[in-house]
């Protein structure tokens, strides 16, 4: 009986015609059931579905159907970047970044050079990929991009050696357990915006005598000559400053 009295709605009920005092409907007019709002009616519902999605979106995805994700339970989503490229195979730019990324974090971490060969570390990579298909690179290959990373990098700290003005050496002496002298020498420069760049020269197993500060000395001044640290003159010379 109430279902019969009730006025007829457009778009599944949610809006209805508009109810003069006198009774009757008037068609050029619809509330929309949920918020009450009063629109224009024209005999197209276009202008009804636009106030759907802009104001009740949820209530308007209802007339869609039900989707996978409501009927499996889910709440409803943004698919996101990791999802969309799942299943698809790295690229060619990824692969070559992963294997530099992994040779910097084997040489500055001193991993060994077979961890490339761990099960594990491809499940994680293919699971952070989402490329079930990505093999970790070959010993090999891991061991040139290290050597090129050196040799990139060396050539960066020797520009600023040539580039600085002045530098400092500091040299740290010990003995290992087998006897050996060892002497690690450390540069140490500031560049022309004023940043202070301290980095090592290398380590030497050289025979040096316990407590000889001369022998500790022609060390610091052989290695100053060997990487060229020496301001050239006007005519070429390399000199040597000692302080």
């Amino acid at each position: 009986m109430e279902a019969a009295m009730k006025p007829p709605g457009l778009l599944q009920g949610k809006f209805i015609f508009k109810k003069l005092p006198s009774g009757n409907l008037d068609k050029t007019k619809v509330v929309c059931t949920l918020c009450n709002a009063e629109l224009v009616y024209c005999r197209s519902s276009s202008s009804l579905k636009y106030h759907l999605n802009a104001k009740h979106p949820l209530a308007n995805a209802e007339d869609a159907g039900p989707s996978t994700d409501v009927v499996q339970g889910k709440s409803r989503r943004q698919t996101t970047m990791f999802e969309c490229n799942r299943g698809k195979p790295v690229s060619t730019a990824l692969s070559a970044k992963l294997t530099n990324l992994l040779a910097q974090w084997i040489a500055t971490s001193c991993r060994p050079i077979s961890v490339v060969e761990d099960d594990g570390l491809e499940l994680v990579l293919q699971a952070a990929t989402g490329d079930p298909s990505y093999k970790l690179p070959a010993r090999r290959t891991i061991m040139r991009r290290i050597h090129d990373q050196h040799a990139a990098e060396k050539a960066a700290k020797d520009e600023k050696m040539v580039e600085a003005r002045c530098v400092a050496l500091t040299g740290d002496h010990w003995i290992s357990v087998n006897n050996d002298n060892y002497l690690c020498v450390t540069v140490h420069l500031i560049d022309a915006s004023w940043e202070l760049h301290s980095f090592a020269l290398g380590s030497h197993c050289k025979d040096i005598k316990t407590g000889d500060a001369v022998c500790i000395l022609d060390q610091l001044h052989a290695e100053l000559l060997h990487v060229a640290l020496g301001k050239r003159d006007r005519g070429g010379n390399t000199t040597v400053e000692h302080v």
